[in-house]
């Protein structure tokens, strides 16, 4: 994401004495490479500011999803990069510094809720843009339970119906690794061994996976290591010509 907008930059997307703010400013690595002296970053409570507050960046607290207090049509650059991953039943999550950094512990379980949250805050983007500014918004495929649903097409059509214009389109690839072939398995917590409830040392080796503690996993679709950044531009109000009289 740095590396993006040092390009946003140099395409002109962000220019120096642009009025910029960030929605979902926090802990992630947008501004770690370019440092917009104009820029105003949203956080979401006075604890995610003394987190990861940045001296030269001017602060204001608020949700994303509904800061009506903010003026229409001031700033010319809005930045939206909300959550966008579908995390389920998150006490069972691997990542949870992952998900506090992007804001995941209340984000909704579901994609479709969670979509919802980000429209809203989407709609808030649009509102707040200067008619002819842009908004870049981050999003991606969703993947809940082993199936991938459209959340970057979801934005797209979402984006359109609200009024934007997609001004371009950005393909942020991560390098990720692939697939793991098996993961451990559940009934004996990958130990390959059953315990005896009375005896700690001696068991028999699971059944399930055949004492090797993994089970092969199945691969239900390719490996989505991608998000997608859309520019997207609010258009100005199309001026009337006077009927003759």
């Amino acid at each position: 994401n740095a590396e993006m907008i040092v390009d946003i930059v140099e395409l002109g997307y962000i220019r120096p004495n642009d009025r910029v703010i960030d929605l979902t400013f926090g802990g992630g690595k947008w501004w770690t490479l370019y440092q917009h002296e104009e820029l105003v970053a949203l956080y979401e409570d006075d604890d995610a500011m003394g987190e990861h507050w940045a001296p030269w960046a001017a602060p204001m607290c608020g949700d994303f999803r509904s800061i009506p207090w903010m003026r229409s049509d001031q700033y010319d650059v809005v930045v939206f990069d909300p959550p966008y991953v579908s995390m389920g039943g998150r006490a069972t999550s691997t990542m949870p510094e992952f998900m506090g950094r992007y804001g995941l512990e209340n984000a909704a379980t579901t994609p479709e809720l969670l979509q919802a949250d980000n429209e809203r805050g989407l709609a808030e983007a649009y509102r707040i843009c200067k008619p002819g500014g842009l908004v870049l918004a981050k999003c991606a495929p969703y993947i809940s339970s082993g199936v991938r649903k459209d959340g970057d097409w979801w934005t797209r059509d979402a984006a359109l119906a609200m009024g934007f214009e997609i001004h371009d389109m950005l393909i942020h690839v991560g390098d990720v690794r692939a697939q793991p072939k098996d993961g451990p398995c559940k009934k004996c917590s990958g130990e390959g061994v059953i315990f005896c409830a009375d005896v700690d040392d001696i068991g028999d080796a699971c059944e399930k996976c055949d004492g090797t503690g993994r089970i092969p996993r199945k691969v239900k679709h390719a490996r989505n290591n991608f998000s997608v950044l859309f520019i997207l531009r609010k258009p100005k109000p199309r001026k009337t010509r006077k009927k003759a009289t």
